[in-house]
């Protein structure tokens, strides 16, 4: 067998002008989507590095009923979730900016899921109790309607 007495490697090919800035942008937002992954106990069920006309964004979607991944999401991230009601349901939404990449994460929830969801993450308002002093009644709470003043 004859061995090559020439070398084979190939030219690269020309780089465009801002290709390194834009595979950079890429790589910091792969950056981004793996480090929240690996913190994450719920995986989603896609997780992707999306093109935009400028720069790159990460989008997470963790499926249908489960809000458990954005709840992960909104303490690893800082962010806030949002319930928008639609025809099929609800979409819960994180949205936030980590390391200058704009990050989402969603989940598709039933109506009732989405109710679930909200009076989980209600503030509990404790009970306020009414001035009356050493009487038996002192020791009783008074419950305020939601919404009402205080």
């Amino acid at each position: 067998m004859e061995q090559a007495t020439h070398s084979t490697d190939r030219a690269t090919p020309p780089v465009a002008p801002g290709a390194s800035t834009e595979r950079e942008a890429y790589r910091r937002a792969s950056t981004v989507m793996d480090g929240i992954v690996a913190r994450l106990q719920t995986l989603p069920r896609s997780a992707a590095v999306v093109g935009e006309l400028v720069g790159f964004r990460v989008r997470f979607n963790f499926g249908t009923n489960d809000p458990s991944g954005i709840r992960q999401f909104v303490k690893i991230a800082g962010a806030k979730a949002v319930v928008t009601q639609e025809q099929s349901g609800a979409w819960l939404e994180a949205k936030t900016v980590v390391d200058g990449v704009e990050v989402c994460a969603e989940v598709l929830l039933s109506a009732e899921a989405a109710a679930a969801y909200e009076a989980a993450v209600a503030p509990s308002r404790p009970a306020a109790t009414a001035p009356l002093g050493k009487s038996v009644l002192a020791l009783v709470p008074v419950l305020s309607p939601v919404g009402a003043p205080e």
